[in-house]
């Protein structure tokens, strides 16, 4: 990644914090929602962890949820250049990259997990994370 600096990382670890399917749940094809959250965290270990909920309903009634969470280790020295006396503020070029292929990553596991299932027809659509991530992201 380069936006005018450059901070190494690497993915550590892929999780699937939360996954269900709601058969029973008619769904009106016409009257579905989406919904998509991102939460961000951080342990002493130099790891930001990105989560990515996934969320449709259909007349108000979830059918089907997905949370994945990446984390991702982050090269020491850049790590170290994040901390301030509040917490570790992350630029947020480099947290709309995480979450990038957090989303994306959170695609693919939904797509697996629904393989052969008619909850296959739904598919994360991309996501303009920039337009979710406005500004650098404290982290305590």
């Amino acid at each position: 990644m380069d936006n005018g600096y450059k901070v190494p990382f690497k993915l550590n670890r892929i999780v699937t914090v939360q996954y269900a399917v709601f058969p029973e749940v008619k769904v009106d094809d016409d009257r579905v929602n989406l919904e998509t959250s991102l939460k961000f965290g951080a342990d002493d270990q130099q790891q930001v962890r990105v989560s990515v909920s996934i969320r449709f309903d259909s007349a108000e009634k979830v059918f089907l949820l997905i949370e994945i969470a990446c984390d991702f280790e982050i090269h020491k020295q850049s790590w170290d250049s994040f901390q301030t006396p509040e917490g570790f503020i992350v630029p947020k070029a480099l947290m709309s990259h995480l979450a990038v292929i957090a989303v994306g990553t959170t695609r693919g596991a939904l797509h697996a997990k629904t393989e052969n299932t008619s909850f296959n027809d739904f598919i994360v659509p991309t996501i303009n994370v920039s337009e979710l991530i406005t500004e650098d992201v404290l982290l305590t």
